[in-house]
């Protein structure tokens, strides 16, 4: 949300994506339940309306808010805007036509992610990820300060999950990029990771945040990555739970402070961070 709200200099483009964004929290509830239609006369101008479509602002605004609720929201595991559609309603007048309504719908009839299939079925999934989230805290020892939860939930994660080897031959719309597959299935991806720590430390009332961007691979090559900027005593700090967490099997052999060393290299680094040969600023998602 921080990034794509503010990534863009033009107000407009800012304002239209905090409307939309408005639009799809304010139908959470309708979306778990099946419904896939928002009406914008509902938060726009019949001007605004015009605008948004005549001005090119519709869709990055509907890219924006799309992005921002998934980023800020990793107990929506089970949503998917793919087939996600746009219709128009216009009114003549005079020899010009106006746009009285925009229509935002799915062309599959709901929102669910493959795999989804019932509201019953996501109160189960949402359970299941309460509940093991609940049992990761009931597992924290008690008088910790939050820099110790920070560093708790990094270990906890790195410990527990296991990083999906075989994503390539995977959909996006797998479980091992949500919340959900790292804390009830124990697999996922760099996006399964950072979703997984913001919802346990949001749970803790810590401001978490995920960030999305790129780094070089050990082949050279360019790849999209996903982390967290978590806010300390006022200040953000970098954490990627991914690269903290090593595949190199061979760890086992390794000495505890060299293993320690690992699972700490990206915890709380600072708002700019480099991460194994990427470089990642802060200036989309945070400032201190």
């Amino acid at each position: 949300y921080y990034g794509y709200l503010l990534e863009n200099e033009d107000d407009r483009a800012s304002y239209y994506t905090s409307k939309l964004y408005e639009a799809f929290e304010e139908h959470i509830d309708y979306f778990k339940n099946g419904d896939d239609e928002i009406l914008l006369s509902e938060y726009l101008t019949q001007n605004e309306m015009n605008e948004i479509v005549d001005s090119g602002y519709l869709a990055p605004a509907l890219s924006g808010a799309m992005s921002g609720i998934i980023f800020d929201h990793p107990e929506l595991f089970y949503l998917s805007f793919l087939d996600l559609s746009v219709s128009y309603q216009e009114k003549n007048e005079g020899f010009t036509s106006k746009i009285v309504e925009i229509n935002i719908y799915s062309v599959s009839g709901n929102f669910y992610k493959a795999g989804f299939n019932s509201s019953f079925q996501i109160e189960y999934a949402l359970s299941q990820m309460e509940e093991a989230r609940n049992e990761i805290y009931a597992q924290m020892p008690e008088g910790l300060s939050d820099y110790e939860k920070v560093v708790y939930l990094n270990d906890y994660l790195v410990d527990n999950v296991d990083y999906d080897l075989n994503y390539e031959n995977k959909s996006a719309e797998d479980l091992i990029h949500t919340a959900y597959g790292a804390l009830v299935r124990g697999e996922a991806v760099c996006d399964g990771y950072s979703y997984a720590m913001k919802y346990l430390l949001n749970g803790l009332g810590i401001d978490c945040v995920v960030g999305a961007g790129f780094v070089v691979n050990d082949s050279g090559q360019q790849e999209g990555h996903m982390w967290n900027y978590v806010k300390l005593y006022g200040n953000w700090y970098g954490v990627d739970v991914t690269w903290n967490d090593p595949t190199d099997p061979f760890i086992a052999f390794l000495p505890e402070e060299e293993v320690i060393a690992l699972k700490h290299k990206y915890l709380l680094i600072g708002g700019e961070m480099e991460v194994g040969n990427g470089f990642y600023s802060n200036n989309r998602y945070v400032q201190n």
